[in-house]
């Protein structure tokens, strides 16, 4: 199939912005009234780029090279992708373990005038005949989007003169401020290079679409409930074999891990090969996997299956539960992470006794409103902070509300901890987090960081974050503003 078009950004399609600090309440009502969209940031800090995030949905899948089309340094973070990529075989039993093969077209000056397409034709050619891949993926970069490379064009050429498949992935970091954009240009890829029409339909086949943060200890917990059910699981795109990718289209149905991440591909499968979707909770916590099973249910035929399987379930981890909440009632919480963690950990939270003092999701899209709604009929009212990792905001609102603890993932739980809050990051390969058994391994996890509190107290101690006093005494939304206005 040729590559015509490209994937709408998150803003465009999904009302997306990175920028908001208040209530949930009024976040819901400016989404209501329509001026959400409005919403910049003036100042900022930080961020991640969408080509990040493309490598990382597709770097991991079987017998392929990845080739980023840009400066040598836009494919520096494979490096640490393959770690993941390694460990990953490793929990899977793959024997031998394999470094992921990357290569960079390594645009310089001499491109940027002339431009760059035939050093892509050349390392495209050069990876198939040296290391015969079944499968290449290509990522842009804002280089060559910004010199205008007609890289389409030259991908569709290129097909009939190598024996892999060529995935390309339209990923330039300034086309849009969601960063998750990035994996909708990686699955749009994916739909329109390597899947087509298959008449057989696998009835008992479900796809999982996960991140690489979801580890092979939660594909083992789901894997446990989908046996219950008669059900098996098609765990895509990381780690996945090409023939697991393409027999997508042949599932009785599709559910995510993570909303936020699979809402494109799932949409995309519904669409062109009616396979059906659910995508609306993640399976973390109580509540969000009794959920996620009961809208699985309907597409499967299991509907009742799946009550008897949430009350048995229920049953064996009550008293565990139970236990937990006696001992973290009242400790305040404050959670912050990708939109879809953020909002399924905020509620597994609230589950284990904690008080949800505050939430900061790294975007904000139509993907997770009803996730918003339900917690806020159960919490009633707390802040939410919208910000593609900010720090200097997110110290300013960890010095005001003093939680007992801050659940994070790997970018900010540093800033926490230096100002003496104990921490707990919410991504570890060698933990479980979803369905019913994560629960109980996070519980204790939060219970051992609640009552070992002296490495971020010893680290307050003799580290200081770099702000001045002025900062932490001002409007920790001051820089969140109205387009054009200060």
């Amino acid at each position: 199939m040729s590559y015509t078009n490209v994937v709408p950004n998150r803003e465009l399609r999904l009302n997306a912005t990175v920028a908001y600090g208040g209530d949930c309440s009024c976040l819901a009502n400016e989404r209501r009234q329509g001026c959400l969209k409005r919403r910049a940031r003036t100042f900022s800090q930080a961020s991640v780029c969408q080509e990040w995030y493309s490598m990382f949905t597709l770097l991991t899948v079987e017998n392929s090279a990845v080739i980023v089309h840009g400066p040598v340094g836009c494919v520096s973070s494979a490096a640490t992708m393959n770690i993941f990529n390694r460990l990953g075989q490793a929990a899977r039993g793959t024997s031998p373990i394999r470094s992921k093969r990357w290569f960079s077209t390594e645009l310089g000056e001499n491109e940027v005038i002339h431009g760059g397409e035939d050093k892509l034709r050349g390392t495209v050619r050069a990876v198939d005949e040296r290391y015969h891949p079944e499968v290449i993926f290509v990522f842009t970069s804002c280089v060559s989007g910004i010199i205008g490379d007609a890289v389409r064009d030259v991908i569709n050429a290129l097909q009939s003169e190598v024996g892999a498949r060529i995935v390309l992935s339209e990923c330039e970091g300034f086309k849009s401020s969601v960063w998750a954009t990035g994996f909708d240009a990686a699955f749009h890829g994916i739909t329109q290079a390597l899947l087509e029409p298959r008449n057989e339909r696998i009835a008992n086949l479900v796809n999982v679409i996960s991140p690489l943060t979801v580890g092979r200890l939660d594909e083992v917990e789901i894997e446990r409930l989908f046996e219950s059910l008669g059900l098996r699981a098609n765990f895509i795109p990381c780690y996945a074999s090409l023939e697991g990718i393409r027999k997508t289209v042949q599932a009785s149905a599709t559910v995510s891990t993570c909303m936020t991440y699979g809402d494109y591909f799932a949409r995309q499968l519904e669409e062109h090969y009616g396979v059906p979707f659910t995508r609306d909770v993640m399976p973390l916590g109580i509540e969000s996997t009794d959920a996620w099973l009961r809208n699985l249910a309907p597409l499967v035929g299991k509907e009742q299956q799946v009550e008897r399987l949430i009350a048995a379930e229920h049953a064996r981890i009550k008293p565990t539960v139970e236990s937990l909440r006696s001992k973290l009632a009242g400790k305040r919480v404050f959670v912050s992470a990708g939109q879809a963690r953020a909002m399924t950990m905020s509620a597994l939270a609230t589950e284990l006794g904690f008080e949800l003092v505050g939430t900061t999701v790294y975007h904000y899209d139509e993907v997770i409103v009803e996730s918003i709604a339900r917690l806020s009929r159960s919490l009633g009212n707390f802040p939410i902070n919208v910000a593609n990792v900010q720090p200097f905001e997110q110290a300013n609102l960890l010095r005001r509300l003093k939680p007992d603890l801050y659940l994070s993932d790997e970018m900010t739980t540093g800033w926490a901890a230096k100002q003496g809050i104990p921490t707990m990051m919410i991504y570890d390969y060698g933990m479980t987090y979803l369905g019913y058994e994560g629960v109980l391994k996070i519980g204790e996890r939060i219970l051992h960081s609640i009552s070992n509190p002296s490495f971020s107290l010893g680290l307050q101690r003799h580290k200081s974050l770099p702000y001045r006093e002025s900062w932490y005494s001002a409007d920790p939304f001051k820089h969140v503003a109205l387009d054009g206005v200060e």
